[in-house]
């Protein structure tokens, strides 16, 4: 009873942590693009791909591992710390040292000047990684929340005026780093564990081989999600890459907020749970049905109302970016499922299931990739459309093995969500082409106000068991209500 109580607090307050700060990123997102161009967010992307795969080399595993782990000791924790920080300080430099032929290679003389500053993310990440797994072991997600909102709030603040003053690309240099920077500073004043017993090669070697199947996967999720940016920025125009780069972030703004959301807290907790086949399979199936009844409509309604949005909120030379956004979204719809079986394959198995499951997804990745980037930027969001399904198909069948919640059962759960999803999308297109005439705003209003209405009002009435669970999580972030 407890863990459940820990597990429905710690859900609320991420959800009401990711729901903010998505809102704000969204506002500050709406002003950055209407004071930059999209040549601008073109640059960023292509030192994107280098970024996240050493942010991801980094981290290493290390911090599952030790949520996995039972007892960790001390020294446990010391070790990946010094070991994180260490291999920080390498790859910065390496990257350091590539900035020059980047610039080169892709003729962008700017990426000499900027690199050195973004790639100061990878030493600020790993200064916060263990701070963050001691807060995820003790959930303790209300301080993790706050530290997040703020630095949010800070780093967003940061970029706006670095965008009014006329700084250009170097606004979105200032968020992304200062954000890490922030984060970890706030982490480091407000935790109390502090590194002591020394380095150990030992507990190092007796998390590697869980931590360096993860490792691999990790790497390869991370360099699979950013390398069509960095082909795009050289076979295609700098715009290009800006549209297709903010059609991706946008659309995971609300995806990657929910799903991070209940994952920080649904892996330890599974972790809890992997000596109890049933409950953990119960676990698994109310957390699918959680996130689909929010993530369909999420999804069906940004494809829905995205021409209006962009209208409505951005400069005309931003309209490119909306068939790429909506393609980009259909993603989303299977995206949060595949992330939860996967957390159940982290929590479960030893990782060679993991690292063979990956072996064949990465092959299909990158044969998508080889086919669809030489055709068009239109061709490649279509590709990341086909490879969010056969990571879907993939983690839902290795992970079945595991929690005895197989594909049939989940369409089962999530059919309900998907048939009201479909109903809010109808709904949404009616009132559209109805209000076709009147002002952006008043037909952006009534799409919004039915596709809720189509959705919530039935589900309901029906008293759906995925509408009770939200309310749960709803009910565990107001005041008292996690009590």
């Amino acid at each position: 009873m407890e863990l459940k109580n820990n597990v429905v607090r710690g859900v609320a307050w991420n959800v009401a942590e990711k729901a903010g700060t998505m809102l704000f990123q969204f506002c500050v997102s709406v002003v950055l693009l209407n004071l930059l161009t999209p040549d601008d967010y073109g640059v960023i992307p292509l030192l994107g791909f280098f970024c996240a795969v050493a942010s991801a080399i980094v981290e290493g595993g290390f911090s599952q591992a030790l949520i996995r782990k039972r007892e960790p000791a001390q020294s446990d924790f010391s070790s990946v710390f010094y070991f994180n920080a260490g291999m920080s300080l390498v790859l910065y430099l390496l990257l350091v040292a590539l900035s020059w032929p980047l610039s080169r290679y892709y003729g962008v003389p700017e990426l000499w000047e900027i690199a050195p500053v973004l790639f100061l993310i990878v030493p600020a990440t790993a200064l916060g990684i263990i701070q963050v797994t001691m807060l995820a072991r003790r959930f303790d997600f209300k301080r993790l929340s706050q530290i997040t909102v703020l630095s949010s709030f800070l780093s967003g603040v940061t970029a706006v005026g670095v965008a009014w003053a006329g700084g250009g690309v170097w606004s979105l240099v200032a968020q992304r780093v200062s954000v890490v920077v922030f984060r970890s500073m706030l982490l480091w004043l407000n935790g109390t564990w502090r590194p002591g017993g020394g380095f150990s090669f030992g507990a190092i070697r007796s998390m590697s081989g869980y931590s360096s199947q993860l490792l691999f996967t990790d790497i390869m999720n991370t360099a699979l999600l950013n390398v069509p940016q960095m082909f795009i920025g050289k076979i295609y125009t700098q715009a290009q890459t800006g549209f297709f780069d903010q059609g991706q972030k946008l659309k995971e703004l609300p995806t990657n907020s929910l799903m991070q959301a209940v994952q920080s807290v649904t892996f330890p907790a599974l972790s809890e749970l992997q000596n109890d086949p049933e409950k953990f399979t119960a676990s698994v199936r109310k957390i699918v049905m959680v996130m689909t009844f929010i993530m369909f409509p999420v999804m069906a309604g940004m494809i829905g109302v995205a021409p209006d949005v962009f209208r409505a909120l951005l400069k005309p030379q931003w309209a490119p970016t909306v068939p790429l956004f909506r393609v980009l979204c259909l993603a989303g719809f299977l995206t949060p499922v595949s992330l939860i079986c996967y957390n159940v394959l982290k929590a479960r198995c030893q990782g060679a299931d993991i690292f063979r499951m990956e072996l064949a997804k990465k092959t299909i990745a990158v044969s998508l990739l080889a086919l669809t980037i030489p055709v068009s930027v239109e061709a490649i969001a279509w590709g990341q459309v086909f490879i969010a399904l056969s990571d879907f198909l993939f983690n839902t069948a290795f992970s079945a093995r595991y929690s005895r919640y197989g594909l049939g059962r989940m369409v089962r759960d999530t059919a309900p969500a998907a048939l009201l999803t479909a109903l809010m999308a109808a709904a949404v297109w009616g009132v559209g082409m109805l209000l076709s005439q009147a002002g952006v705003w008043w037909r952006l209003a009534a799409e919004i106000g039915v596709g809720v209405a189509v959705y919530l009002v039935p589900a309901r009435l029906l008293r759906l068991e995925a509408m009770e669970e939200v309310w749960q999580i709803v009910r565990g972030a107001l005041p008292g209500g996690g009590k």
